[in-house]
């Protein structure tokens, strides 16, 4: 060893380089506090940062031992320090060293005045700066040697005073080398009591194993025998869970916790004989910073009854873990459909990985709203603290103990939902979040997580639609038709801006693209694009036109159709098409027309028709009359030869029979002249004007005019359908034959009666014989449903047809 010289004093010091050293190394002095602390031995409690019980007392000179090196003597006295000696951690610095002698023990009133009334052998100058060498209690750190020469009387009591700086661990212990065995004879014990481990993570359940090793200094004929053994479990002054080293034992047994050293089995110690006794704590869980000293005592007795006793103690530090925490981030919905407005609730789910004993204190918990860098709109999940949310208004649950601490026990979860949230296909919304937090010894802690919207692609799509200037024209003649086109992007998405690729009009001729129309050539948009991009957009409409001249024959119609196609941002394809028909009628001829000229054409007679068809309604040589077989009109074939002074109204496949699905009215060629002139009508009876009305119509079917689909009711064959169907029943024998003689005044009908204005309603039971082909009920609204729609609409539509060729 090398000892250094104290400021020249003869006081050396050096260090230890073993525990306690060879010897009774008795404990005198024990202080501790925080950073400063000063303490002296004394058999006062409650003296400075003295710590009470067996390790701070007086002693007395004639207790000390003597040690002799290179011919001087010294007492020897050894300090245990119980500092972190970690990385960062602070030296601790002996301030100050006082040595005195006295008659009596110190106490606290030589404390009090400086120890005046002591006498001093030696003062420490200059501080030294000391480090805990072998860490933990029990473990000695350095020598001190002081000269006996030093002290002029050593009949009374020897006192030590020491001040430290920077303490921040456990105790400071002072020993000295003391007697063990008096002259007297008398015996002598020793007790060294170890921990394994002597440190420990906070929070952390760990098993502490404490030794105890027992050896006697008394004389080989003095073996002692073991009367009492105690650990006080760490709790000084509560005897109810102290541990008895000697549970068990009897006679020789020296109990449960004897692990060796009795080499002849006489349960008795001898000065030649190392006892070791055992004890293991389970679980141990402190805090940090925590200190946990056990004491133990062992109490024996020689042969003749003298007692002696020893105790050490052993103490366990607990030591700091930093702390951890885990945030993670949930988002409601990964993937939202492009342009379509979202709300998403984001989950924040905080667990604590510190100790059990590290509670930690959440300090900041925020989104950065997906806008990193832009504290602005950042989103406090904090925010709301007032008594009804303690943990804030996105607080969801967790929080078991009901202490605002995050115990590792414990999940906490917080939400908030972002409104509205809108993205294009493919595009990304990440919102980053972290989390700050506490332990309860100051320590900080972190962590962050994100969570990822996208947005789907939602594939586009597009309407057109086409309307004609005109879509009915007089058969042959030239006419100028202007066709419309409206294109909207219909897309779900508002981010779907779609680029037009193909716009073309087959221009009726669908299969041959020779004649197609480029609408796209430049010179048929007429606008809506409203901000000038070339994109249709979803807010845009946008207008084509194209202008043909027409020429149909009649009954002919032609159908143009328009198809578009083009891709959104995404370059998905979409396409749509649509038509306009246009469809030629011939003029019609009015009821004076066929009771005059065109009588011509419906006598049976070709002869009488016109040269060259003269009035260009049918061709050479036809005539409009064709021979009837069924001259009543109820399925039954009379004239098989057929007759031709008939007119079979309703009968459409003109063969001259009434069929099943044919509702049909004969009339005589002379009662319909008469019909048609309209002198010969009876005033106010509707009868005759709808019987005009329907005999006109036939005739211009019969010549050529276009007259639709019964399935269509705005058509003129459903008109004359209903026509025929409304005359059967306003006539009173309500058969298939009108003549004249059933239009009588006494059975007419007004233009002010039901029939007239509104129609026929039977409840669907209407005979075979008013059946309608197709429309057979007409609905009115108001839950009105008619068989035979008024006899003055018919007529306002069939006087339209035979004005103009259509209803």
């Amino acid at each position: 060893m090398a000892f250094i010289n104290i400021e020249g004093t003869g006081v050396l010091y050096d260090v230890s380089d073993v525990n306690s050293g060879s010897g009774n190394y008795d404990s005198f002095l024990r202080l501790q506090s925080h950073d400063d602390e000063e303490g002296f031995n004394t058999d006062d409690p409650h003296e400075a940062d003295n710590k009470e019980g067996v390790f701070t007392h007086s002693v007395q000179f004639s207790s000390m031992q003597i040690v002799t090196e290179g011919g001087i003597d010294y007492y020897e006295f050894r300090l245990d320090l119980n500092e972190g000696n970690a990385a960062g951690d602070p030296p601790i610095t002996l301030e100050d060293l006082r040595f005195f002698y006295s008659a009596d023990p110190a106490d606290g009133t030589d404390f009090d005045n400086g120890f005046v009334d002591l006498n001093e052998v030696f003062n420490l100058e200059d501080p030294l700066l000391l480090t805990d060498v072998h860490t933990g209690s029990g473990s000695d750190d350095y020598i001190f040697r002081v000269p006996t020469s030093l002290f002029l009387d050593k009949t009374g009591y020897f006192t030590l005073y020491s001040e430290f700086s920077g303490a921040d661990g456990g105790f400071e212990e002072w020993r000295v080398l003391a007697d063990e065995i008096g002259s007297d004879g008398l015996p002598a014990i020793h007790l060294e009591k170890t921990a394994d481990p002597t440190s420990f993570g906070e929070g952390d359940p760990t098993d502490v194993t404490f030794t105890y090793v027992v050896t006697s200094q008394s004389s080989n004929t003095d073996p002692l025998k073991l009367t009492s053994f105690i650990d006080d479990n760490a709790t000084p002054g509560d005897t109810s869970d102290d541990i008895n080293l000697l549970t068990g034992a009897s006679g020789t047994n020296l109990g449960v916790y004897y692990v060796s050293g009795d080499d002849n089995g006489d349960g008795l110690l001898q000065n030649t004989e190392i006892w070791t006794f055992r004890v293991t704590l389970n679980d141990l869980n402190f805090n940090a910073g925590t200190t946990r000293t056990n004491v133990a005592q062992v109490f024996a007795e020689d042969d003749e009854g003298n007692s002696v006793d020893d105790a050490d103690d052993a103490v366990v530090t607990v030591n700091d873990v930093p702390p951890a925490i885990t945030l993670v981030k949930d988002a409601s919905s990964v993937s939202i459909l492009e342009g379509q407005p979202t709300n998403i609730t984001y989950t924040y789910t905080l667990t604590s990985q510190s100790a059990t004993t590290d509670p930690l204190t959440i300090t900041a918990l925020v989104d950065d709203n997906a806008t990193p860098g832009d504290l602005t709109d950042d989103i406090d999940l904090l925010e709301g603290v007032d008594v009804l949310n303690p943990l804030g208004i996105h607080y969801v649950s967790g929080d078991t103990d009901g202490d605002e601490l995050l115990d590792s026990t414990e999940t906490w979860v917080f939400n908030y939902t972002v409104n509205g949230v809108t993205l294009n296909a493919d595009e990304t919304r990440t919102n980053v979040a972290a989390v700050t937090a506490e332990d309860d010894e100051g320590n900080e802690v972190g962590d962050d997580d994100d969570a990822t919207v996208t947005g789907q692609d939602v594939l586009p799509a597009i309407n057109i639609e086409k309307v004609a200037s005109l879509t009915e024209v007089q058969a042959g003649a030239t006419t100028s038709v202007t066709f419309t086109y409206t294109l909207t992007n219909t897309s779900p998405s508002p981010f779907d801006p779609l680029t037009l690729v193909t716009l073309v009009d087959d221009n009726g001729t669908p299969g041959d693209t020779s004649d197609d129309v480029n609408l796209l050539d430049g010179t048929h948009f007429v606008g809506g694009d409203t901000d000038g991009d070339t994109l249709l957009d979803t807010d845009e409409t946008w207008t084509f036109t194209y202008t043909t001249d027409v020429t149909l024959a009649a009954g002919e119609t032609r159908t143009n159709i328009v198809s578009v196609t083009g891709h959104d941002d995404e370059d998905n394809p979409v396409n749509d098409s649509d038509d306009a028909a246009i469809t030629a009628f011939n003029l019609g001829r009015t009821p004076g027309f066929w009771s005059n000229n065109g009588s011509k054409l419906w006598d049976g007679d070709t002869g009488t028709f016109p040269k060259a068809g003269g009035l260009g309604i049918l061709g050479p040589n036809s005539d409009l009359m064709y021979k009837i077989h069924d001259t009543d009109g109820d399925g039954d074939v009379e004239s098989a030869p057929g007759v031709n002074g008939y007119l079979m109204i309703g009968d459409w496949d003109k063969d001259g029979i009434a069929d099943p699905t044919e509702n049909v009215l004969i009339i005589s060629r002379d009662d319909a002249l008469s019909f048609l002139d309209a002198s010969q009508k009876l005033q106010q009876d509707g009868r005759y004007m709808l019987a005009r009305d329907v005999i006109a119509s036939w005739l211009n079917y019969l010549g050529g005019s276009f007259v639709g689909d019964s399935d269509d009711p705005n058509s003129a064959m459903h008109y004359i359908d209903e026509g025929v169907a409304w005359l059967i029943e306003a006539t009173t024998d309500e058969n298939h034959l009108l003549t004249k003689s059933d239009l009588s005044a006494a059975t007419k009908v007004g233009t002010n009666t039901a029939a007239w204005n509104t129609g026929y309603d039977f409840n669907g039971t209407l005979g075979v014989q008013h059946d309608l082909p197709a429309f057979d009920e007409h609905d009115l609204g108001d839950d009105v449903n008619l068989d035979i729609i008024g006899g003055g609409t018919i007529h306002a539509g069939l006087d339209h047809y035979n004005n103009f060729g259509f209803i």
